[in-house]
Parts: structure tokens; C-alpha cells; sequence
């Protein structure tokens, strides 16, 4: 591997993530099709048009997006357990 530019420790400490991958290097091993790991959460985000200061436009939010979360359950053939939102994030538990 080439020495890392001078610029990396100023990314912080997923500047060498970055830029080992933006130069091609993964070292993580090849899995086979197949044998996928097994998925244990859904997640989906939103960027939202501006910051989240006001309370009802983040309920709003959290209540009319899970549509996502729940088309990724069914897309794997999943049904949720329960759903938990972490601040402006949707998380869907899949059944153990």
C-alpha cells in the first residue's frame, strides 16, 4: 500500500477508511453468494429540506416515513417486532 497523504489524519480517524477505499483497497474478505449474513435490522434516514428544530415537523416526519422501513422488511420477507425512532432515525426490529 502507498503511503497515505499527509492530509488523512486531518479526516479524522475514518480518514484511512476513506481513503483506502477511495484508492481500491478492501480487505475484507469475498463472501460467496449465498451465504449473505443474516440481517438482523432495517434502518432507513431521511435528509430532510432543513434542520429539525421544530418538534411536530420531526413527529410529523417519524410518523409518515416508516413506509420505507417496512417496504425493506417486506423486500426481504420480514415482518417487525417493534419500530424505534432515535432522534430523526426509524429503526425496525426483526423478530428473533
Amino acid at each position: 500500500m502507498e503511503i497515505l497523504p499527509r492530509a488523512i489524519p486531518r479526516l479524522g480517524k475514518w480518514g484511512e477508511v476513506l481513503w483506502s477505499f477511495a484508492n481500491g483497497y478492501d480487505r475484507s474478505p469475498v463472501v460467496p453468494m449465498g451465504e449473505e449474513s443474516i440481517i438482523k435490522s432495517v434502518g432507513n434516514s431521511i435528509t430532510t429540506p432543513r434542520d429539525l428544530e421544530n418538534k411536530i415537523y420531526l413527529s410529523v416526519k417519524a410518523v409518515f416515513n416508516p413506509d420505507g422501513d417496512v417496504n425493506q422488511l417486506q423486500l426481504y420477507g420480514k415482518m417487525a417486532r417493534n419500530m424505534k425512532s432515535t432522534g430523526s432515525r426509524i429503526f425496525a426490529a426483526l423478530p428473533a
